[in-house]
């Protein structure tokens, strides 16, 4: 078997947004949970008689225990696919190619002391496009981060910056691909720092952006170019 690491690098992908619906219910003998996730969310075209990798884990909090589908050595997690169990019999399936668009609509009211009110309107898209069964891009367009996770405030009495780590969904995904650690917490590239003022430290709106993510062959690949619409444009490649 070939030797592997652990599972903390880039194998785990937290940026993950797929489209999924599920239902649970409590039964006479305990409760059920079932979850879809459609074939077009996974982003291939077509399968036969492959062998899915597959993984479950539980924890039961009053009994301390931890209960797994298929074990693994320790040096391993949940993510790392080739300690899963296998998956067979799922033949001649198939679906569309990955597609998801996201549009919004923002408008919000504005009265300044003995002026009329006023309805500014603005809008913006996100589209995600599976353009090979490992090859994904992300498009996006006056683009809105309102439903980001607020950050944790912090007081830095130190000489060093704080790092604060990325909640945009657009700069999430797939974000291993283009993380070049130098130890500790310095990076050859933060996306954080796009949309931010060097200067002021203010958020500046981001015009838009494309980010082309996924592996030919052995080869793991990341494109990046985001505008904003401070007078510097941003632009970033990574490969490993």
């Amino acid at each position: 078997m070939e030797e592997q690491g652990d599972t903390t690098g880039g194998d785990l992908d937290p940026g993950w947004d797929g489209v999924w619906t599920s239902e649970a219910r409590i039964t006479s003998h305990g409760w059920t949970a079932t979850i879809e996730i459609p074939f077009s969310t996974l982003n291939f075209t077509r399968s036969k008689d492959d062998i899915w990798g597959l993984n479950f884990k539980r924890f039961i909090r009053r009994k301390n225990e931890e209960d797994l589908w298929s074990a693994y050595r320790r040096t391993f997690g949940i993510t790392k696919v080739s300690q899963a169990g296998e998956l067979v019999g799922i033949t001649d399936i198939g679906s569309g190619r990955l597609f998801i668009v996201k549009p919004y609509g923002l408008t919000t009211y504005d009265k300044q002391a003995g002026g009329s009110p006023k309805y500014p309107l603005t809008g913006g898209l996100d589209i995600k496009y599976g353009i090979r069964s490992n090859l994904v891009l992300n498009l996006t367009g006056n683009t809105d981060f309102a439903d980001t996770d607020v950050d944790q405030e912090q007081f830095n009495l130190t000489p060093f910056k704080i790092f604060i780590p990325e909640k945009r969904q657009f700069f999430l995904e797939n974000a291993g691909i283009f993380n070049f650690d130098l130890g500790g917490q310095d990076q050859l590239f933060f996306s954080r720092q796009i949309g931010i003022d060097p200067v002021t430290g203010q958020q500046v709106p981001i015009n838009g952006g494309a980010k082309l993510t996924g592996t030919l062959g052995r080869l793991e690949m990341g494109f990046m170019d985001v505008d904003t619409r401070s007078p510097w444009r941003q632009k970033s490649v990574g490969w490993s």
